[in-house]
């Protein structure tokens, strides 16, 4: 009888214990601001909330961790040096590191599944350990990683990765882009590789040494290049943009390939490109619902199947050049706006608004990375809204 009762005693304290522990690991908000903060959930596989990582935690240890239905977040916690969660597979909410300034390891080698990525203000981070291949969102902006190597994802809403100086290369077997793909003031000469991308919503490129979109077909909004260090832009699938497709300030391209282009549905900018000497890219462009705006040193320029434009036209160029092509198109009508301008030789060429066009540079700050401001500068010669190309939310 005895040993029953202790039996039943046991059982009971266990029990309780139990749900003790159940209860902590479902409770909305986890606040680690010590060590004694992560013992009381340590046993957690699942954490039903919140995990809050305080300004004076150093170091996040946390090895039985598999699931966190809310989310991870590191605010200002700037003595935070670092996070080993070895066994975690599934943030549901947004893994959010932001404004850790002394944060130097993120090991989380199981990580597979995020809601939003947002590491912000990380000048510590040099590399990561994940293996994350679903997110709604990547925003990642100051840090010094040198890749994006652990993170491959496949499809996203936003994919956003600017000032990251260090950052050499991003290569993803990313397929499509809902809302916009941004990338600037990286390393200067930054490799960008998206071999499987076929469709992105916007699209805004500044400072790259390489791009490569072999399979990109379509363009739901703009596509903007700007400040690249590379010398050919070339999408040989491309068919349609159908909003403004612009190329500003890319000071070493010395072609532009889009054979299969046939529509653009907004304007057309090339601005800015000083070694540009040939337009001739876009045989099968049919259709320009916005303007062309063309201004550089270039000495040729043709767009052979050309039907339609809806806007005004303005071509200047500080070389000798042809005008009876389009000269042709304007007295025909399929250039249908009410300015026309085609001028060659001209000392100080101006885009449509009246901004200098032919130096080769923008007023954009460095290409070499670390100058968000410029952004502000080249948005306005892209012509596109500041909220596209600032890489915020």
């Amino acid at each position: 009888m005895f040993t029953k009762k202790l039996f039943l005693s046991t059982l009971a304290v266990a029990s309780l214990a139990a749900a003790q522990s159940s209860k902590v690991c479902q409770e909305d908000k986890n606040s680690i601001n010590s060590q004694g903060d992560l013992d009381k959930i340590s046993s957690c596989e699942t954490l039903s909330g919140d995990v809050v990582i305080g300004e004076d935690m150093p170091n996040f240890n946390f090895e039985q961790l598999q699931s966190i239905k809310g989310n991870f977040m590191a605010e200002n916690a700037v003595n935070l040096a670092s996070i080993n969660m070895p066994n975690l597979k599934t943030i549901n909410g947004e893994f959010r590191l932001q404004g850790c300034r002394s944060l130097s390891s993120l090991t989380a080698p199981s990580l597979t599944k995020v809601g939003q990525i947002t590491w912000i203000t990380l000048p510590a981070l040099m590399s990561f350990t994940a293996k994350i291949s679903e997110a709604q969102t990547l925003k990642i902006s100051d840090t010094q990683l040198t890749s994006l190597d652990g993170i491959d994802l496949k499809t996203v809403k936003r994919f956003d990765v600017d000032n990251n100086q260090y950052l050499k290369a991003v290569t993803m077997n990313l397929q499509n882009v809902s809302e916009a793909l941004s990338m600037g003031f990286n390393a200067k000469t930054i490799a960008i590789s998206f071999p499987n991308l076929v469709w992105s919503n916007n699209m805004t490129l500044i400072g790259a040494g390489s791009i490569n979109f072999p399979r990109l077909q379509h363009i739901n909004g703009s596509m903007n290049f700007g400040n690249t260090s590379v010398t050919s832009i070339a999408c040989k699938n491309l068919t349609g943009v159908e909003q403004t497709l612009a190329f500003i300030g890319n000071d070493k391209v010395t072609e532009l390939d889009f054979p299969l282009l046939t529509e653009i549905g907004g304007g057309f900018k090339i601005h800015n490109n000083s070694k540009l000497e040939d337009i001739d890219g876009f045989p099968k462009l049919k259709q320009v619902r916005g303007a062309i705006d063309f201004v550089g040193n270039f000495k040729n320029a043709s767009l052979p199947s050309l039907e339609d434009v809806q806007g005004g036209f303005n071509l200047q160029t500080t070389e000798e050049f042809d005008c009876s092509e389009f000269d042709d198109y304007s007295a025909e009508k399929i250039i249908k706006g009410d300015s026309y301008t085609c001028k060659a030789k001209e000392a100080n060429p101006t885009t449509a608004d009246g901004t200098p066009g032919a130096d080769g540079k923008t007023d954009s700050g460095s290409s070499s990375g670390g100058n968000r401001n410029g952004l502000f500068g080249i948005s306005a010669l892209l012509g596109v809204s500041i909220a596209v190309i600032s890489f915020v939310f």
